[in-house]
């Protein structure tokens, strides 16, 4: 794990409790918002546009919908824009592109007007004590780097988790076979299916559902994720 993770870990979890304390909003829909405005009072980090001067984005992984950052490219475009040293916030640009994987959120680490760490973070938040996951489950933080924020914005209670300590290898696995299983069925009813002037076509949506409950838990669910991120500090 490279010194330059270790800082912005380190940094993020040294103010976190002040952090946390801060007004994340009442409404689920601009809860995005107020974590970037929360970081940049916080953590002084800088937000920088993510949209080239061809409204492309900058971050390949928004880009590009792929499933983890593509570091390579996303360095090369953040090198054109000769930041200083620092810690820069990149959000994603929801009326630009379509549905990527997590995270909303990632904060680049510049060193000579190079990209040389990076953290992600995804905004969860709910008016009831459990994040929606929807077509996702929790990535596992040792695989992406994305770190989970959630806020119920009823309660006003805010918390981190990491995958690792929400989502079981278990579960992991079973989900993959269940939806491998899935797949071949769906592949079987299409070549049953009739093509007709209006036709429809046959798919299902692959959706996972958080049984549990934060209620009660925030504060241990919160300790036990900077535990778990103190092994990379």
């Amino acid at each position: 794990m490279s010194k330059s993770l270790q800082n912005i870990i380190n940094i993020f979890l040294s103010k976190y409790e002040k952090f946390s304390k801060l007004n994340f909003g009442n409404r689920t829909d601009d809860h995005e918002i107020f974590v970037v405005q929360n970081l940049i009072k916080c953590y002084d980090w800088v937000l920088i546009d993510c949209l080239d001067k061809k409204g492309k984005c900058i971050c390949c992984h928004f880009q590009d919908n792929g499933k983890y950052l593509n570091v390579e490219q996303t360095a090369k475009n953040i090198r054109l824009l000769n930041l200083k040293d620092g810690c820069y916030i990149i959000k994603r640009p929801y009326n630009k592109i379509s549905f990527v994987p997590p995270p909303d959120i990632y904060i680049l680490c510049v060193v000579d007007n190079n990209l040389v760490d990076y953290l992600g973070i995804e905004c969860k938040s709910s008016t009831t004590n459990k994040p929606t996951f929807n077509d996702n489950i929790p990535s596992y933080f040792d695989e992406s780097r994305i770190l989970y924020l959630f806020t119920n914005v009823k309660l006003s209670y805010t918390c981190i988790f990491v995958g690792e300590l929400i989502v079981s290898k278990e579960f992991v696995n079973l989900k993959k076979e269940m939806f491998n299983e899935f797949d071949k069925l769906l592949n079987v009813y299409k070549n049953k299916n009739i093509n007709t002037e209006f036709s429809f076509n046959l798919s299902y949506r692959k959706k996972c559902e958080l049984i549990g409950s934060f209620a009660g838990k925030y504060t241990i669910i919160t300790k036990n994720s900077v535990e778990f991120l103190k092994k990379y500090v």
